[in-house]
């Protein structure tokens, strides 16, 4: 049984019995044990007692943006209707827009690549928004693509989309964009432009800037860079004593304005279910969804596969084993200590590839960070299986096999390369 008073939903039989022992003063609509009710209606119509009280302060319902948008999640996705996107990887884009541009946002997405054995389970989700972030000519260099044609349809509107329902299908986000241009996303503040570092500029831009800094000869840069200043909206002749306005309209319109249509649109797509309500409650997080991440750490690898050891002690033995080569596995990737061949899918060309972290977990998890909405991954071992090791995406796990190979590290790091470089995807550049 539920009883609304006051601000308050009770919702124990203590409560509830309170409730009922209470009565309400008929002018100032406040509540009083009976027996103070006389007491109060001697003093009630004081101008001081009559004033309206603010609502009780509630307690968040969530403490995390995980928590957030697991609650949003399941406001908004009641309708077990799903929306089954299927894409061709090599056409992965052309064929991704056609779907996404006729879904209904109300339903959760169902991914199926054509051609490719899978149930979405979550593991070929991540992978589809994961691909989708990392070839959408809309995003470019930490910051948007400006572009007239995207402007005028309204493309960075529906990215904005496409990255508030990748949230709540538990995908880490895009992390593409620069910290300044995240941070007014999220707080619609305009960034302190002395603070913004040059590499976010393009490098036309940086050079004018060096050269206007350092140049005792304005007249000549005022000619060379002409076109520059005038696009960032500087109009006055080049002197020594305005050369450092020069350089803040430079930075400020090459780092910033002229993104600001595309940021305008993104802002209006992400609004879609709160998902931008959300990032702003907990910004610390938010951030990391939309921000650059060169996510580099073992560590919290390490920490979020956990082994599933034998009862068997000498079977365990040979599994710690593994479980040793692993880690030694994802260090070395994160000092940059593996190569691979990198095979472009156009020419068939071959390439010496630094592999890292990220190559790992988007064979592993099918992310190139760990999934937010999973606590951890298993690891499995096989002892009787001669086939090669496995991993599933969609329930993080990685199954070892032909153990007695794989306790010599060269053995166990052949295995793990051999994972990621054949993984749907790699050397999609």
């Amino acid at each position: 049984m539920f009883v609304l008073w006051k601000y308050n939903i009770v919702k124990n039989d203590e409560l509830i019995v309170m409730a009922k022992n209470q009565t309400s003063c008929p002018i100032c609509k406040k509540s009083f044990e009976k027996e103070e009710i006389e007491i109060h209606a001697a003093l009630c119509g004081d101008v001081e007692n009559n004033e309206p009280q603010p609502p009780a302060k509630t307690k968040p319902l969530h403490s995390t943006l995980q928590e957030a948008i697991e609650i949003l999640s399941s406001t908004v996705y009641t309708n077990k209707t799903q929306n089954n996107i299927s894409v061709i990887r090599r056409i992965f884009m052309t064929t991704a827009m056609q779907q996404l541009e006729d879904i209904d946002w109300n339903c959760k997405l169902n991914i199926c690549f054509i051609g490719e054995e899978g149930f979405d389970s979550g593991g070929l989700g991540r992978e589809f928004f994961s691909l989708f972030f990392k070839q959408t000519p809309l995003f470019d260099s930490g910051a948007f693509t400006v572009n007239s044609e995207y402007l005028e349809k309204k493309q960075y509107v529906l990215l904005g989309k496409i990255v508030a329902i990748a949230i709540l299908h538990g995908h880490a986000g895009p992390q593409s964009l620069h910290p300044h241009i995240t941070d007014y996303i999220l707080s619609m503040q305009e960034p302190d432009f002395n603070q913004i570092p040059l590499n976010v500029v393009r490098a036309d831009v940086r050079h004018a800037i060096d050269e206007i800094t350092t140049s005792t000869n304005m007249k000549d840069q005022d000619n060379m860079y002409v076109d520059l200043l005038e696009i960032a909206g500087f109009l006055k002749l080049l002197t020594a004593e305005n050369k450092n306005d020069a350089v803040l309209s430079l930075k400020t319109h090459f780092a910033f304005y002229k993104f600001l249509p595309p940021i305008l649109q993104f802002i209006e797509g992400l609004t879609l279910h709160n998902v931008l309500t959300e990032l702003k409650n907990f910004s610390v997080e938010g951030k990391k969804c939309l921000q650059m991440n060169s996510y580099n750490d073992a560590a919290p690898v390490i920490d979020f596969y956990k082994p599933s050891y034998s009862k068997d002690e000498n079977l365990k033995q040979k599994e710690e084993v593994c479980v040793y080569n692993f880690h030694q596995f994802l260090r070395k990737l994160q000092r940059g200590k593996i190569c691979s061949k990198w095979v472009s899918l156009e020419d068939d060309s071959e390439e010496d590839v630094v592999l890292h972290l990220g190559h790992f977990l988007q064979a592993a998890v099918g992310s190139p960070t760990l999934p937010r909405d999973i606590i951890c991954g298993l690891l499995i071992f096989d002892h009787s299986s001669k086939d090669l090791t496995t991993v599933n995406t969609c329930a993080p796990s990685i199954t070892f096999k032909k153990i007695d190979e794989i306790q010599t590290y060269d053995n166990f790091e052949d295995s793990l390369i051999n994972i990621i470089v054949c993984a749907y995807g790699f050397g999609i550049e």
